[in-house]
């Protein structure tokens, strides 16, 4: 009997030690992980409003993974001292896990684009679930409120009131999912921030995380799911910085001309290639009047337009070429619906204009040519493409002039 029960025990304390290793193991390869994700963003030297709650989620990230691997190593121990240890790691351990789910709230709100956390009464609103939980936190190595260190075995469980622990980093995750659901419903501009896949495990790992963590609490997935997450950001950012436009989310001039010059190789078949170049008018008007934030906020505009209009066409290619002015590739059997493209255009502008509440009207120049298969090259096509721009915008000065002189008679 005694035997057995020594073989039991055995059993039992080989089982923990094998978890403590693998909960060690786990820690060390968020550490590695999280490093590297680190460096990447510092490369970039971004300073976007998203950066700083990036690095500050990462910096938590990382001492709730050691005050992790610290508290595996002591959980166990006999002896008072190490119960006084495992006592403010642990207290260390729950504070740190409440701010870094308060940290993710917070970092997924940048991808929003929401306006609700700029004012002082939201921000202490949001703050009090993490004090409350910080302050009970601190509070509990002596009342025992949150967690309480079995004296026996030196493991920490949950006191009278540990399930807050678990609810209140509950709270910060599902606020954060239910806003990118939201966002990634009624605002397209996520889209291009973030692609749907990455969109999709933001939402679906931490959550996973918090229901595996309800039925399993031997080993907390909480932080591994937030390094895997980040680092898909982190790669989004990549390739983000590599072929899209920062300010507009179109693709860059770089992966416009990776694929016009891919287009011109195929054999044209019953379809022509189209270049459009279209340019916003007056554009340094706009800057010098309002401000380059109002700038920044036309050219946005124009491409929400253009992005808009494109939508509706297969196979047509957007992006922003540079300065106040974009192109876009499009393949058409019929000249009709590339005359019919530069009307609906010019449409979509004139409906801003008549609806918008801004002192500015936007105005923009359209040039367009085909691609005569054998016979041009890319620079010809853009030559062409920017004759009829440079035409029309010339035009359109004209009469701008002359309605700024009839409004200022």
């Amino acid at each position: 009997m005694e035997e057995n029960f020594r073989d039991v025990s055995g059993t039992l304390a080989g089982s923990e030690e094998n978890s403590m290793g693998f909960r060690i193991e786990v820690d060390l390869m968020c550490i590695i992980l999280l490093q590297w994700i680190f460096r990447r963003v510092l490369r970039e030297k971004d300073e976007k409003r998203s950066q700083l709650p990036f690095l500050i989620l990462i910096y938590s990230l990382v001492s709730t993974c050691v005050i992790d691997i610290v508290c595996a190593a002591v959980e166990g121990r006999p002896g008072p001292t190490w119960i006084v240890v495992n006592k403010i790691y642990t207290c260390a351990f729950m504070m740190l896990m409440a701010f870094t789910s308060y940290m993710w709230f917070i970092y997924s709100n940048t991808f929003t684009r929401s306006k609700k956390l700029e004012t002082p009464e939201n921000c202490w609103g949001y703050r009090v679930p993490l004090f409350i939980l910080l302050i009970l936190s601190l509070l509990s190595p002596w009342s025992e409120i949150i967690f309480k260190i079995d004296p026996v075995t030196n493991r920490s469980v949950p006191g009278y009131l540990g399930f807050i622990a678990y609810l209140i980093p509950c709270f910060y995750i599902i606020m954060a999912a239910i806003q990118l659901i939201i966002a990634f419903v009624y605002d397209p501009e996520t889209k291009t921030v973030l692609s749907v896949e990455t969109i999709f495990i933001f939402i679906v790992l931490p959550l996973a995380s918090l229901v595996w963590n309800l039925f399993f609490d031997s080993l907390s997935t909480t932080v591994p799911a937030f390094s895997l997450i980040l680092a898909a950001v982190c790669f989004d950012i990549q390739i983000g910085h590599i072929s899209t436009d920062g300010l507009t989310g179109l693709n860059n001039k770089r992966q416009y001309l990776q694929f016009i010059q891919n287009c011109l190789l195929e054999p044209q078949g019953p379809l022509k290639l189209y270049l459009f170049m279209i340019d916003l008018d007056y554009f340094k008007h706009i800057n010098d009047e309002y401000g380059h934030s109002e700038g920044d906020l036309a050219l946005i505009e124009v491409a929400g337009l253009l992005k808009k209009i494109c939508s509706g066409s297969q196979g047509m290619f957007l992006a922003r070429y540079g300065g106040d002015e974009f192109v876009f590739v499009i393949k058409s059997r019929f000249e009709d619906e590339i005359t019919q493209l530069k009307l609906d255009i010019l449409k979509a502008i004139k409906e801003r204009n008549d609806r918008t509440t801004k002192k500015y009207k936007l105005s923009v120049s359209i040039g367009y040519a085909s691609y005569n298969y054998g016979e041009d090259t890319l620079e010809s096509l853009t030559a062409r493409a920017d004759d009829m721009l440079y035409e029309e915008k010339t035009k359109h000065h004209i009469i701008l002039d002359k309605e700024n002189e009839k409004e200022n008679a």
